[in-house]
């Protein structure tokens, strides 16, 4: 029998072709979300950033379908189907002609159905943001420490509470997210991502909309880290594509320690509606931290107050300084490590304590918050 010496080790060829096949695919799945991405960013700037529209229906149907196609068209003339060195022209030939053969295939869907499923212009905007985001994601870590990451999460809950408002506390509550990020030096990186909440209760599938996607926050972060200290500027759009709720757009600043503790403080201000359905736009301070313990099983043990700095808790009186104080505890267990990234396990629960004004919206002055999901990062 022949065996094949890499790197010390004897290893069948088979093994390493599935190794680097597995390698190819786990790529093909980030230029995925990437795809994803770019069609909600270039429908935003179609919208000159304006939320309600870009969160449609029809936008997540172009999104899906993007994606189904990118894996077909790239398997088939991309740069999945052969192995190709991270980087190397011939990949980025291919990256280049699959994105090519796909945006025209989503040009021409958008051109010919009626009624208008994205503005004909997305296709265009989005295939250049993918062929730019695909393209730095091939690109090798070098030695500034660049590097593309993608982390995602899928929840589900028994409550959910933003910042002590109360959103739903009744049935099935799932909590998909996914968060890209790039670090274009040693010390400056940016993330965008996506937060959902799928309700199947009262303000879900058995509410006035009878329909399941309850809340869907866009953001997108840029963030300087000095050593262990970190201060990030955080843009956020708040929207609800049931209309459950008017859309909130939200600038926020974050200064964080990394450590054992991991302490922050958070101020966030209002930029176009308001969270409470108060009369004016909100400023709001968090402050809170993380202690945690165990590296392949890990318990940590998130604290944190919510304050309002002026308007975010807003009742017919005036406005409501203390907003809520949480507690709780997370258990993560770490799955998997290797080439298709790592996957956790994880779950707990927080006992929230309510300020006056969402004390008289929930009925209560507290709630056990508890949770369970799996996550991936790569």
């Amino acid at each position: 029998m022949h065996t094949q010496k890499t790197l010390g080790r004897f290893v069948r060829p088979r093994a390493i072709q599935q190794r680097d096949r597995l390698h190819r695919w786990v790529w093909a799945v980030l230029d995925a979300a990437i795809w994803f991405v770019a069609i909600y960013g270039a429908t935003w700037l179609r919208f000159d950033f304006r939320l309600t529209r870009v969160f449609a229906a029809t936008t997540l149907l172009f999104a899906v379908v993007a994606v189904v196609a990118h894996f077909v068209v790239g398997a088939l003339i991309g740069p999945y189907g052969v192995n190709h060195q991270r980087g190397s022209f011939e990949e980025s030939a291919d990256i280049g002609r699959s994105v090519a053969v796909l945006t025209g295939g989503l040009l021409v869907w958008a051109l010919l159905v009626d009624p208008i499923v994205v503005p004909r212009s997305v296709t265009l905007v989005a295939g250049a943001l993918a062929m730019t985001g695909q393209t730095a994601a091939a690109q090798p870590a070098d030695s500034s420490g660049r590097r593309l990451t993608l982390s995602g999460n899928l929840d589900v809950a028994n409550a959910y509470f933003l910042r002590g408002l109360p959103q739903a506390d009744t049935e099935v509550i799932l909590q998909p997210s996914i968060d890209g990020g790039v670090s274009v030096s040693r010390n400056l990186s940016v993330h965008v991502g996506l937060w959902n909440s799928l309700h199947t209760g009262a303000t879900g599938l058995d509410g006035p909309s009878g329909k399941l996607w309850y809340a869907s926050n866009f953001y997108g972060s840029l963030s300087y880290a000095a050593g262990r200290v970190a201060v990030a500027a955080i843009y956020t759009g708040y929207t609800s594509p049931n209309n459950m709720f008017a859309s909130v757009e939200e600038l926020a600043v974050k200064a964080s320690h990394r450590g054992w503790a991991e302490p922050y403080a958070l101020v966030a201000f209002e930029l176009k509606g308001q969270q409470d359905g108060g009369q004016a736009k909100g400023r709001y301070l968090e402050v809170g931290g993380a202690p945690s313990w165990g590296s392949g099983l890990t318990l940590a043990v998130p604290v944190k107050v919510g304050l309002s700095l002026g308007d975010y808790y807003e009742t017919f009186t005036g406005d409501e300084t203390f907003g809520f104080f949480s507690a709780g505890g997370r258990v993560t267990k770490t799955i998997s490590r290797g080439t298709a990234g790592s996957w956790n396990v994880h779950g707990g629960a927080e006992y929230l304590f309510l300020g006056e004004r969402n004390k008289m919206v929930f009925g209560s002055d507290s709630k056990i918050v508890a949770s369970a999901g799996i996550g991936f990062t790569f």
